[in-house]
C-alpha cells in the first residue's frame, strides 16, 4: 500500500521521472509540483551512478529548488516559475526550447 505513495512523492512532489528513452539514469526529468500548502520536499535516491536529489522549499514568497544529477548523468529540469525572468540560479541554467 505504501509503495504508491512514496511513488506519489517521488514522482509528482519531488517530480524525478524517469526518461523511458534513456534508462538506467542516463537522462532524467526533474518537474517538481509545489502546492502552496506544502512548505518543502526533501527527496532523493542512490542510483548506480550517483546521488540524485531534489529539494524544494517556500520562504518569502519564493521557491528555493535545489537539484543533484551525478555527473554521469543529464537532466532537464522544469523550474515552477510564471515567467524565466523571475528565475535565477548558480550556476546559470540553460533555458530550453520547450
Amino acid at each position: 500500500m505504501m509503495g504508491s505513495v512514496d511513488g506519489w512523492f517521488y514522482r509528482t512532489l519531488a517530480g524525478i521521472q524517469l526518461d523511458e528513452r534513456n534508462p538506467g539514469f542516463g537522462h532524467v526529468v526533474i518537474k517538481p509540483y509545489v502546492p502552496w500548502s506544502l512548505p518543502f520536499v526533501n527527496a532523493s535516491v542512490e542510483t548506480f551512478r550517483g546521488r540524485l536529489a531534489v529539494e524544494w522549499e517556500q520562504k518569502d514568497n519564493q521557491i528555493h529548488l535545489r537539484v543533484t544529477i551525478p555527473v554521469t548523468s543529464k537532466a532537464t529540469v522544469f523550474v515552477p516559475a510564471g515567467s524565466a525572468a523571475k528565475i535565477e540560479s548558480s550556476p546559470p541554467l540553460k533555458p530550453g526550447a520547450r
